[in-house]
């Protein structure tokens, strides 16, 4: 689904899949049991030869998915995804990040899922995770900045701090934002 270059050659890779799991240079990852619809989130570290470093997956009982990556100025690794219920970011059996509908928010366009932003060292060790309640599609950075995009209608309050950021125009269209 998505793919980052780190400034050392080293290659992310992040998607998702279903029923069952994937191999990946000998190692099995296991997902969701094969037939459920829900589908699980991964990331994978390649050195600059192309041998896997690390891989993980993101579990829950709904939806998890890994939409964009990019390679932040100190070489972290930036992770975008969603979620449509509670997530396991890294698998060790505790959720990370609750999920808050949106439903009241939504437009034709649109599904009750909750975008996260996740931040991991290049190794793999999470340095923080946020859950946002709009429809976040992109992200990108520099050297001291996290931009992500998307779309929204109604309300856009990204912080969740009960302040919105933007109101949508009355028609029924969504409309776009970068923060």
């Amino acid at each position: 689904r998505t793919i980052a270059v780190g400034a050392e050659g080293e290659v992310y890779v992040g998607g998702f899949f279903r029923a069952g799991g994937f191999e990946l240079q000998g190692h099995d990852f296991s997902g969701p049991e094969a037939g459920n619809s829900n589908s699980n989130g991964f990331l994978a570290r390649f050195d600059s030869s192309g041998n896997p470093e690390w891989v993980q997956i993101m579990s829950g009982a709904e939806q998890q998915l890994v939409w964009s990556l990019a390679v932040a100025g100190n070489g972290d690794l930036l992770v975008l995804g969603g979620h449509n219920g509670p997530v396991d970011l890294d698998s060790d059996g505790t959720f990370d990040l609750k999920f808050g509908s949106m439903a009241d928010r939504l437009g034709k366009h649109q599904e009750d899922f909750n975008a996260f932003v996740a931040r991991l060292t290049p190794k793999g060790e999470r340095v923080w995770a946020r859950r946002y309640t709009a429809a976040v599609n992109h992200i990108g950075a520099d050297e001291t900045r996290i931009v992500l995009s998307g779309s929204y209608s109604g309300m856009l309050d990204i912080d969740e701090d009960g302040k919105p950021e933007r109101s949508a125009d009355p028609d029924p269209e969504l409309e776009g934002f970068a923060a």
